[in-house]
C-alpha cells in the first residue's frame, strides 16, 4: 500500500491541537519538516513574548550543536539584516515563503559575510524562510536549511513546508491570544468603552499577552517592523518586553500600577512624545485570575489626523489616491468612500488598485499597517 505523503503532515496538525506550549509546537515543527522533506537544520521563532522564565523559540540540527547555531544567528543578524532581507521584506513577500538561495543567486551569496562565515560553517548553505502571520499581524518565522551538498529545496519542499507553517500559525495565534468570549467580562467592557478609542493590551500573572484591540496591535506590528532582527531572534521585541516586565511588576505589587502611570515614551517604547499609560490591575474580574490592563491615554494623536492625505503625498500616492488610501484604512467600507468623496463606487475600486500596487500591499490591513509604518 503506498504512504500517503500527507500522513506527516496529519500527524503534526494533530500533535500541534494538543500541544501545551508555543515551544512544543516549535518542536512538532522540526521534527515533522526533518521527516518531510529532510533538512540539516530547522529553527522556530515565534514573535510572541514567552511567559516569564520559559522560552518559545525551538532549534535542530544535524550538523552543529543548536546553542552555537543560535548564538551565531544573533552575532550575524546585522550581516544578515544587510545581505539577506528583513523582517519586513520576508513579510511582504509572495505566501510569506523564499527560497534565499533562488531569491538572491548564488553568485551574490559567495561573497556574503552571512554565507562564508555562518551558513558554511553550520553547513546550512540552502535556506527557506517562512513566516508564520502577515503584515498586519506577524507571528514568527520558520527557517529550513540543507546542506551545499544536498539537492536544493524543490517547489513540492516548500508546498509541504507551507502547509506546516499554515498549521503552526493557527496553532501560535491560539496560544497567543485568549478568546475575548473567555475573559471579559461586562465590567472591563464597560472600563474599556469609557476609554475607546485608544489602544488596549491584556496581561496574565505570568506576563503572558493575552488579549490587545486593533489600535495595540498596529502598534506592535509597527515597532516590530522597525526591531532589528537579533531582538526579533530573542523573542522579545523591545516594546512588548517593555509592557511585559511592567506588568509582571505591577502583579507582583499592584501599588506600582500609580507609578507606572507617569512613565512617558523614553521608558515604554510603544509610546509617543506627550503620551502616558492607563495602568490597571484587575484581580477578580477573571475568575479570580489576576490581569494588568494597559492602555494609551493623554496626548494620542487620532488615527484620522495621523492619515491626513497631505502626509501620505510622500509616499508616491496622488492627491485623490490619498484620499482613498486614508479612509480605506481607517475602516470606511468602500461605498462609504465613494459616498464621502462623491465618486463612483467602481472607481474607489480602481484607485484601491493603484494603491495597492504601488505601496506593495494586498489588503487593507497591510495598508493600514504601512501607512502608520511609514508616517509615525
Amino acid at each position: 500500500m503506498a504512504t500517503n505523503p500527507n500522513s506527516p503532515l496529519l500527524e503534526a496538525e494533530r500533535r500541534m491541537a494538543r500541544a501545551g506550549s508555543v515551544r512544543e509546537v516549535g518542536r512538532v515543527v522540526c521534527d515533522t519538516a526533518e521527516q518531510m522533506i529532510g533538512s540539516s537544520a530547522v529553527n522556530f521563532f515565534p514573535f510572541a513574548p514567552a511567559p516569564a522564565g520559559e522560552k518559545n523559540a525551538y532549534s535542530y540540527s544535524s550538523e552543529s550543536p543548536t546553542e552555537k547555531i543560535n548564538a551565531d544567528l544573533v552575532r550575524f543578524a546585522a550581516h544578515t539584516e544587510r545581505e539577506t532581507m528583513t523582517i519586513r521584506d520576508l513579510f511582504c513577500a509572495p505566501g510569506c515563503a523564499v527560497n534565499l538561495n533562488e531569491h538572491l543567486g548564488q553568485d551574490y551569496l559567495d561573497k556574503t559575510v552571512v554565507y562564508n562565515e555562518f551558513w558554511r560553517e553550520h553547513r546550512i548553505e540552502r535556506q527557506v524562510i517562512l513566516g508564520m502571520g502577515n503584515l498586519q499581524e506577524p507571528l514568527g518565522f520558520i527557517a529550513c536549511a540543507r546542506k551545499i551538498t544536498d539537492r536544493p529545496f524543490q517547489r513540492e519542499d516548500i508546498v509541504l513546508l507551507k502547509s506546516l507553517r499554515n498549521a503552526a500559525q493557527l496553532s501560535v495565534r491560539q496560544m497567543s491570544t485568549t478568546s475575548m468570549g473567555q475573559l471579559v467580562t461586562e465590567e472591563i467592557l464597560e472600563t474599556m468603552g469609557t476609554l475607546l478609542p485608544v489602544a488596549f493590551w491584556l496581561f496574565d500573572q505570568r506576563g503572558r499577552l493575552v488579549w490587545m484591540n486593533r489600535e495595540a496591535v498596529l502598534r506592535i506590528d509597527a515597532s516590530v517592523m522597525r526591531a532589528c532582527l537579533s531582538d526579533v531572534i530573542n523573542h522579545k521585541p523591545q516594546a512588548v518586553d517593555d509592557l511585559q516586565r511592567l506588568a509582571l511588576a505591577v502583579t507582583d505589587e499592584p501599588a506600582r500600577a500609580v507609578a507606572a502611570r507617569e512613565l512617558d515614551h523614553t521608558s515604554i517604547s510603544l509610546l509617543r512624545p506627550g503620551e502616558r499609560l492607563d495602568v490597571r490591575y484587575l484581580d477578580r474580574q477573571f475568575g479570580g485570575q489576576p490581569m494588568v490592563l494597559f492602555a494609551i491615554r493623554e496626548g494620542r494623536t487620532p488615527v484620522s489626523e495621523r492619515l491626513k492625505p497631505g502626509k501620505l503625498r510622500r509616499l508616491g500616492l496622488t492627491t485623490r489616491e490619498s484620499e482613498v488610501a486614508s479612509l480605506a484604512a481607517q475602516g470606511y467600507s468602500m461605498v462609504n468612500i465613494s459616498a464621502k468623496l462623491g465618486v463612483k463606487e467602481s472607481t474607489v475600486h480602481s484607485h484601491m488598485k493603484r494603491i495597492y500596487e504601488k505601496l506593495g500591499v494586498a489588503n487593507r490591513a497591510e495598508l493600514a499597517c504601512r501607512l502608520l509604518t511609514e508616517i509615525d
